[in-house]
């Protein structure tokens, strides 16, 4: 289902040198803010829970009326601004995500380029008047339209020039792009080629791609924990204003060992991720005799949306259980909390992080759920379109879900969480066909904000 909020959980990497370029090489999703020029200001730092300035995050600004987001990124120091016109907005402000280029493992081109010298090669373009540059013999090359990947390098080294590569349809985060051609370079995301290079269970694409460096630090020099995003402050502004809101992105916490939470979906980096419709076993293992409790509270407001007792059983063991109801339609990352207290003895406490994740389903004209259906995001900057596919792997997606197309479960199933902007949802099966007699069952056009709940896409499998 497609919600508000993103929750993304991303690598940050401090960036002393300049503004969006991290210490191990990376460069960040963010650049010059898009805001639309109005007649009053939000401000502020974006820094983690240590008060360490955060350059390159995102922060949106979501009118609380129909109306379009606006984003901006902080800088080197931390700092944000965003030109809204007066009016009440929802803002929000999430990590930067890391990405630097790739070349081929014998390559023509330097292992270690400035940033300057990358906005030099990509904003080139073709010699138009006798005695203008050439393109040169380096043969810059980005992913094809409307991945992620592409969309932030051109935000960061862009806008791209003629002389840069435009047309390919090779994917984000695949080494095919670079072919064989030794004076090749093309963007790449340190965290895909690391999962793809260690990882059994991930298709591994980056061919003979390698990461370099960027302002001379390797790529994957103090790669950072994984942040959180914080979440939609409703603030009102007037005309002529300058309203000030400082962000904290904290790093998530697993669970302890002997502390589980039971999911069918796979955790993100240790933290469980849980489906917002399922309810699921909350489970401690610690000294018996206590008197255990939890309390689960909002990542975004600290509000507490469900609480209660653990049971241990069998009494005297020392596992400590309780079923947590299902938790739609919170969603995003929330914090738990465990506190077992015993007479004359000190209290213990637990608290991590666990991802809610929201979900639609793919329907029989019966209600019956529908599995194997392929469903597709597509996103648009207009409510009028036209609305394109979002990339694959895309970081308008949270990470517990960035395949798109994806495929629903026996339960019929799908779900993406994405920040602000205009969506839509297509459904097909071989042999299926939407109730109109398409190919496809395509959902409304949802603005996000406000929250898209209970999605339903139909398709009629039958003769």
């Amino acid at each position: 289902m497609v919600k508000l909020r993103n929750a993304f959980v991303t690598r940050f990497v401090a960036a002393p040198l300049v503004v969006a370029v991290a210490a191990g090489g990376s460069l960040f999703l963010g650049g010059a803010a898009n805001a639309t020029p109005g007649s009053a200001t939000f401000t502020g730092i974006i820094h983690d829970e240590t008060g360490m300035a955060i350059a390159a995050a995102s922060v949106q600004a979501c009118p609380a009326s129909p109306g379009p987001c606006v984003t901006a990124a902080s800088d080197i120091n931390g700092v944000y601004n965003i030109s809204v016109t007066p009016g009440s907005w929802n803002l929000s402000a999430y990590p930067p995500t890391d990405v630097t280029y790739a070349t081929l493992s014998q390559s023509n081109v330097s292992k270690n380029l400035t940033l300057s010298q990358l906005q030099a090669i990509f904003r080139r373009n073709q010699p138009v008047n006798p005695g203008d540059p050439p393109c040169g013999t380096i043969h810059p090359r980005v992913p094809q339209v409307g991945s992620g990947v592409r969309d932030f390098w051109n935000k960061l080294v862009g806008p791209f020039g003629s002389c840069v590569d435009t047309t390919n349809s090779i994917v984000q985060n695949d080494g095919a792009i670079l072919g064989n051609d030794p004076n090749a370079i093309a963007p790449y995301g340190v965290g895909a080629w690391v999962t793809q290079t260690v990882s059994r269970n991930i298709v591994d694409h980056h061919g003979l791609a390698v990461l370099r460096g960027i302002n001379g630090y390797p790529p994957f020099a103090n790669m950072a924990p994984l942040l959180l995003p914080d979440f939609a402050r409703t603030l009102n502004i007037g005309a002529g204003a300058t309203v000030t809101q400082n962000f904290i992105l904290r790093r998530p916490t697993a669970p302890p060992p002997g502390t589980t939470v039971t999911s069918s979906i796979t955790p993100v980096d240790g933290v469980p991720v849980v489906n917002w419709a399922d309810p699921f076993p909350l489970a401690t293992t610690q000294p018996s005799g206590g008197t255990a409790s939890y309390a689960i509270t909002l990542n975004s407001s600290g509000d507490t949306i469900q609480s209660g007792s653990l049971t241990e059983s069998p009494i005297g063991s020392g596992n400590y259980q309780a079923q947590i109801p299902a938790l739609s339609p919170s969603h995003g990352p929330i914090k738990v909390c465990i506190t077992i207290s015993y007479p004359g003895n000190p209290t213990i406490t637990i608290c991590f992080t666990v991802y809610i994740d929201p979900s639609g389903t793919v329907v029989t004209p019966a209600g019956a759920p529908l599995a194997d259906a392929t469903v597709t995001l597509l996103s648009s900057d207009t409510a009028t379109g036209p609305f394109t596919p979002v990339g694959d792997g895309s970081d308008v997606m949270s990470p517990s879900n960035r395949t798109n197309p994806d495929v629903t479960g026996f339960d019929g199933m799908f779900h993406w969480d994405v920040i602000g902007g205009f969506y839509q949802i297509q459904a097909t099966k071989q042999g299926c066909r939407a109730t109109d007699g398409s190919s496809a069952a395509t959902s409304a056009v949802y603005e996000i904000p406000p929250p898209a709940t209970d999605i339903q896409l139909v398709l009629d499998c039958g003769p």
